[in-house]
């Protein structure tokens, strides 16, 4: 199956086949094996690599398996993290809808750029709406909704999203979590766990949800 240049960024697997010999000689099982089943590092880095968006910068960390319709108008800069299930959303469909209950078709399908700058996270499950810029130095929460522009050194959540804190204040509870007496479980790795880590986890747990 031979893809254009434009169909492969929106699909950049399709096509791809783990042993497959014409793939394996240009390197695509390679490449799909490393999307696939490595961790958002590696995954940021074939978006990189094969340029699919618009930008991708140092230090980004991508989870999500989807990739958005027209990755060319979304840029991550910096030390970025987008966690699990979060959607990047580049256009609005429902002109499709309009055209058939309004006709003769008259409504063209509108697109909108997102720009993330240096020093973000952005929770499991954020959907992130066209036209944004998400400034340096956010948090954002899981299971927002981001319909506008997030102004630098904040800490937002919600449907929609909107600030609930300084990024300055967010960092200093971190560091008493780590430090104070009521401190989280962690692990010494990310992404990998052993079973003494798992241990502390259900034990923090089960303490702290006892029946009085």
């Amino acid at each position: 199956m031979h893809l254009s240049d434009l169909e492969r960024k929106r699909h950049p697997f399709q096509g791809l086949k783990k042993g497959n010999a014409a793939n394996e000689q240009k390197g695509n099982s390679n490449d799909l094996h490393e999307y696939s089943v490595g961790s958002s590092v590696s995954r940021a880095k074939y978006l990189r690599k094969k340029q699919i968006l618009g930008l991708v910068g140092e230090r980004v960390r991508f989870q999500p398996w989807l990739i958005p319709l027209y990755p060319e108008l979304i840029r991550l800069h910096n030390n970025i993290t987008v966690a699990a299930g979060v959607r990047l959303i580049t256009h609005d469909a429902s002109f499709a809808v309009l055209n058939c209950a309004l006709k003769p078709k008259r409504f063209p399908e509108r697109v909108g750029c997102i720009e993330v700058m240096d020093n973000v996270f952005i929770g499991a499950g954020t959907i992130v709406m066209p036209n944004v810029r998400i400034g340096e130095n956010v948090i954002i929460g899981a299971g927002s909704v981001v319909t506008k522009d997030l102004a630098s050194n904040g800490v937002y959540v919600g449907c929609p999203a909107k600030r609930i804190g300084s990024f300055e204040a967010f960092c200093q509870k971190m560091d008493e979590l780590e430090t104070g007496d009521y401190s989280y479980p962690t692990v010494r790795k990310n992404t990998h766990i052993t079973q003494a880590e798992i241990h502390n986890a259900w034990a923090f747990f089960e303490a702290g949800h006892r029946e009085s």
